[in-house]
């Protein structure tokens, strides 16, 4: 059984303790469970256990599990529970002697109207919260070592490969809400196969380069780092960088200066080099002629001075181009190549040598 460490709440006698409430409390419910705090009993059980969930995710709740009584399963259809409780995520059910449990361990609730969402990350945040694969915990992971770090009660969980120091998987858990749940979402995805070196001095770079919407202007000019970043991103940095002070402090690991490359890839490695010169410039064709592209109005050529090492290449961009959009397609240039073709590419602008002595002497 998954299920994450939280409460059996009894139905039963969630129930009957909101009746007696009606007679002994003046000013209202008083649950033990704070979510519940403006939950109402619906006539209909099927109703009322959809309410308990829906105030489980209103309040950021990510798992809920409920037991019912013989007693209950007597006035309810439990099937038909179970089939509306699927509806929020998958579920486990739990046979005992006293009734029936259902452990919703991973709730997927609705993204709520109310959360406000910054508009330059809005798009990719709201993509990430519906596809949620890295919710939970991590409880065994081979030999790998399992650490953990935690913070205003939602925690980031991460198994390492000792010998390379290789984040092997990544989850989170205690929380729903949308922005948060987004976040380390994305967080775990990009620092999986990361060293936890490299996860913790960029990850939130990564984050959130891969979060914004590139066609909106930041809020904030110059170059983005982790000082200039909104607020939603505190929660991601801290759990983060707690988790590598928790490795350092279980392995004994010496921070180093980090020169963090991705591997290249063998197919990648394996094309000669006329084809990837070839691939190449593809990509600087397709870049020109993008709809709605600043470049398409330039007539430019690309040369291709040499590739090395799989990763470096050297190129130069012939045509007249104001000084600020010619710096601004070398950058947008090398981000294409590593999309479609590399991570790893790295781009370097190199001049061509004028060997007309005549023009070089007039200019």
């Amino acid at each position: 059984m998954s299920n994450d460490h939280h409460e059996v709440i009894d139905y039963e006698k969630l129930v009957n303790d909101y009746n007696d409430s009606l007679n002994s409390v003046l000013r209202g419910f008083r649950p033990k469970y704070d979510f519940l705090e403006l939950w109402v009993p619906d006539a209909n059980p099927i109703s009322s256990v959809k309410n308990l969930v829906e105030s489980a995710i209103n309040q950021g709740h990510c798992a809920v599990s409920l037991f019912f009584s013989a007693e209950v399963l007597e006035q309810i259809n439990f099937d038909a529970l179970c089939k509306e409780m699927k509806s929020y995520g998958p579920i486990e059910q739990e046979s005992t002697a006293g009734g029936k449990t259902i452990h919703l361990n991973r709730i997927e609730g609705k993204i709520k109207s109310s959360e406000m969402i910054d508009p330059l990350y809005k798009e990719n945040i709201i993509e990430l919260y519906e596809s949620l694969a890295h919710q939970g915990s991590i409880l065994e992971d081979g030999d790998n070592l399992l650490i953990r770090s935690t913070t205003e009660g939602v925690s980031l969980f991460g198994a390492v490969h000792v010998a390379s120091h290789t984040i092997h998987r990544a989850r989170f858990s205690g929380t729903n809400r949308t922005v948060e749940a987004a976040l380390l979402e994305g967080l775990c995805r990009i620092i999986e196969g990361l060293p936890i070196q490299e996860a913790a001095d960029h990850g939130l770079i990564k984050l959130e380069y891969m979060l914004r919407d590139k066609s909106q202007a930041r809020g904030v000019k110059g170059i983005a780092n982790v000082f200039n970043y909104p607020p939603i991103f505190k929660m991601a940095q801290t759990l983060v960088r707690d988790l590598f002070a928790t490795y350092i402090k279980k392995t004994g690991y010496k921070v180093v200066d980090n020169f963090y490359h991705p591997a290249i890839s063998q197919k990648w490695k394996a094309l000669p080099e006329s084809d990837k010169s070839e691939a190449v410039t593809k990509v600087f064709e397709h870049l020109l002629k993008k709809e709605g592209g600043p470049y398409g109005k330039y007539a430019v050529t690309l040369n291709i001075l040499g590739i090395e090492l799989h990763r470096r290449i050297n190129i130069n961009i012939q045509g007249e181009l104001p000084a600020e959009t010619r710096a601004a397609l070398y950058m947008d240039f090398e981000k294409e190549l590593r999309k479609e073709l590399e991570p790893s590419i790295e781009v370097f602008s190199q001049n061509i040598k004028d060997h007309n002595a005549i023009r070089r002497a007039i200019s």
